[in-house]
Formats: C-alpha cells, structure tokens, sequence
C-alpha cells in the first residue's frame, strides 16, 4: 500500500526537532545566565544582597533579566532595576554573539538597555556623600545661591526622592572593526534625558578583544550628536533657587543667564553671543538643546581625559539648535587664565541679548562672630584673611584652630583650612 503525506511526515519531524533545540538551547542560555547571577551575587555578598526574578530569552533577539534588586547591607534604601536586556538585531546574532564574547571576539553589534532603574536619594545614602549630579548639561545651577552644579542632595529640595532612570548603550562595528557607530542615552524621570551618537575611527580592521583594546588608545572621534531633553528640571530648579534667595523666577532666570555666562569664563572659556542668547531661549521655554561638534582635524579620544574643556572645544566645530529651531554656528572664546572671574563672586552679574554686562545687586552676604562660626558648619560662607584674600565655599567642619571650608578648584573640590588667627571675618550667605 502506497504511504501518504511523507512530505508532511517530513515537515513536522523537522518542526518537532527545531522546537526541541530551541527549547534545549532556551534553558541552556537561561541556566547559564542564572549561573553567572549566582557567582555575581556571591561576589558582592560582603556589601550587600542581589536578586532577581525571571530570565527570558525573546525571539525579538533580547535576553531580559526581570526584577533585579540590589540591597546593601548598611543602608536602609534598595535599588532595583526593572529590565535589564541585551538585544541584538535577532535572536541567531544574539546566540552568535554569547559565543564571540566567550572566544575572545567583540560581536558585531550589540545593545543594553537598563528599564525604570530606581535609586532612593535619602534612603540609600547618596545624599550624603557630596557627589555632584549632572543633568547633562553644564553649569545648570548656575547662581543659584554660590552653586555652580547640583548635588544629590539637593534633589529632594526640588520634590525628587527617588532616581528612575532608562538607560540605553548601543553600538555597531564597521568594516569589522576598522569604525565604530555608538549610541548612550540616559533619561530620568521629572529631570532630563541626555543622548549621544558618536562615530569613531578605531583602525582595527579585527574584532578581536586585545586587538581592539590596543587600537582604542590611537581611536579618534569622527562626529557627535547631542540632544538634551527637559523633563521639568529646568522649571523646579528656578522655582527652588528663586524661593532661596527671595526673587521672582523671572529676575531669577535672569541671574542664572548671567551666572551660567561667567562660570564658563572661569573654566576658560567665553561663550559668544549667540551662545548667550541661545541659551537665553532654552532657559525661558526649556524643551531641547541640540548640538552638533565635528573636529576640525584628527581628534584622538584620549583629548578628551587629558585636555582641558577650552582646549578640547578650540578643536571643535559646534552648531546649536534650541527648541526644535535650525542649527546656529556656536563658538567659545579662550579666556586667560588672569583675566578669569571666580563664579562665587560674579554670580549676580546678568547678560542681556547685546552680550555680557556687569549688573550689581545687593549681595546677601551677613558677617557673623567667629565665636557663632561653628552653629553654621554645612553652611555657604565667605573667608576674608588678613592678607586681604576672599574666598567662598562650604563650611564643613570647625575646630580650636581651623576653619575647614570646601572650595571647588580647576580640578574638582578640595577642603582648604583657615587658621582662625589669619581670619579677620566669616560671612554667610542668608
């Protein structure tokens, strides 16, 4: 008798086959990943507990870790990450990829995504180590009473507890190697969002891992694009600063402008007037900045660790685009290092649309007795010497013979202390 259907038979032995192997390779790459959560979790065992719930292998090509939770030990808050993904165009590059990274070789192309990463600012202790946070843009608090950026802990002045964040890498190799195209972007709820795209020239031609690490100290930059979103920073920050000084958040905005202005000067650097100006239009309606740099010659990455800010941007065409509108030419004037203004003492200057012009306003700047100087550790002041010397900064600690004031310097803060004998007055700002 003659068998029918063995073309069907055919098929769905095929079908049944490449089910099974999906299926053993689905808990193969999912144990493997457990595995290697496990091995991490043990690894940070002495400073806190790590969890985590599903892992998923999507046919989209995305391998999602769900629910990861990271305790330490003496803090009372939790950071906890929604979806951690690694995505790649589809799931045969995905699986290709695990097996390029275990044989030395960097994947063609690749993505991490980081979903509704939450950090509690008070619970967790950050507020109180002084690290700096960045919006992504520079100089944000600008004359908002003696700052220059904001801290952590300043966050929960503007209404914000918790940090909750996307984050996203991507990149893609170029003629194996040999050019690089990247992508980060960084969006926090309420605050801003941040994205970079970049192309680089590695001249490798190898995706090798040694070959390509060795090659990334002679990379160059080809291009960037930024692109700086406001998701409501702009608009608590003046309402915070403005109630911290007494002003109205228009006579705010104004000292800001002028502010922002001056600190680039101290870093060496003098924005033109059309900067100003642009920047004037972001900060009254704050919805986009877009920029776009492009070296004027071989820029080696290294530039951007070893020089400075007004050296680096000197090797950089720039173009701005603010509130969706067309790219403008922007510049920076190098400024010499005598001719720099300090940013404490300069921040109620205003600019106006014609370019920078010295405004005064009254300071608010109230002497104390040396006696009452301890009650104001935490405290914004000013030290006049004997020597006639002023400077501005954070009072941080006060003992029989020195008064230890934080200072920001070139480089970043430093704590400077003051012998109370060569103090003729401590002032501080109310």
């Amino acid at each position: 008798m003659r068998r029918k259907f063995p073309v069907f038979k055919f098929v769905f032995a095929i079908v049944v086959l490449a089910v099974a192997a999906t299926a053993t390779l689905y808990f193969h790459i999912t144990r493997q990943v457990d595995r290697e959560l496990v091995s991490l979790a043990s690894l940070v065992s002495p400073v806190g507990s790590l969890e985590w719930g599903s892992i998923q292998l999507h046919p989209s090509g995305q391998l999602r870790i769900r629910d990861i939770g990271f305790q330490p030990h003496m803090v009372a808050g939790e950071a906890r990450i929604g979806q951690l993904a690694f995505t790649a165009p589809n799931l045969i590059e995905l699986l290709q990829a695990t097996r390029e990274f275990e044989s030395g070789r960097l994947p063609k192309s690749l993505g991490l995504s980081i979903r509704a990463l939450q950090i509690p600012i008070e619970d967790s202790g950050i507020d109180r180590l002084g690290a700096l946070f960045s919006s992504g843009l520079p100089f944000e608090a600008a004359g908002c009473d003696g700052r220059e950026s904001l801290k952590f802990s300043d966050l929960p002045d503007l209404d914000i507890w918790n940090l909750v964040s996307d984050i996203t890498l991507d990149y893609r190799l170029l003629n194996d190697g040999e050019r690089m195209s990247l992508r980060v972007s960084n969006h926090t709820q309420y605050l801003a969002g941040m994205t970079l795209d970049a192309r680089l020239h590695l001249g490798s031609a190898s995706r090798d891992l040694d070959l390509l690490g060795r090659a990334w100290a002679m990379a160059r930059l080809e291009h960037i694009d930024l692109s700086y979103v406001d998701l409501g920073l702009r608009d608590r920050l003046d309402r915070f600063c403005a109630g911290e000084l007494d002003l109205s958040v228009e006579a705010y905005r104004d000292r800001h402008i002028g502010a922002w202005s001056t600190a680039w000067t101290y870093h060496g650097l003098a924005p033109s007037r059309e900067v100003v100006n642009a920047y004037r239009r972001f900060a009254s309606d704050p919805q986009t900045i877009e920029a776009e740099l492009t070296p004027k010659q071989r820029l080696p990455l290294t530039a951007f660790t070893r020089l400075e800010r007004a050296e680096l941007l000197e090797q950089l065409d720039l173009s701005l685009s603010v509130n969706q509108g067309s790219p403008e030419p922007a510049s920076f004037q190098a400024v010499p290092a005598r001719a720099r203004k300090i940013v404490d003492e300069s921040a109620d200057e205003t600019v106006d649309e014609d370019g920078p012009q010295a405004a005064p306003r009254q300071t608010r700047w109230t002497e104390i007795p040396m006696g009452r100087v301890s009650e104001h550790t935490g405290d914004r002041v000013r030290i006049t010497t004997t020597a006639g010397e002023r400077i501005s900064g954070e009072l941080v600690e006060v003992d029989a013979d020195y008064l230890h004031v934080s200072i920001r310097g070139v480089g970043g803060f430093y704590v400077r202390p003051f012998s109370r004998a060569r103090v003729s007055a401590v002032e501080v700002r109310q």
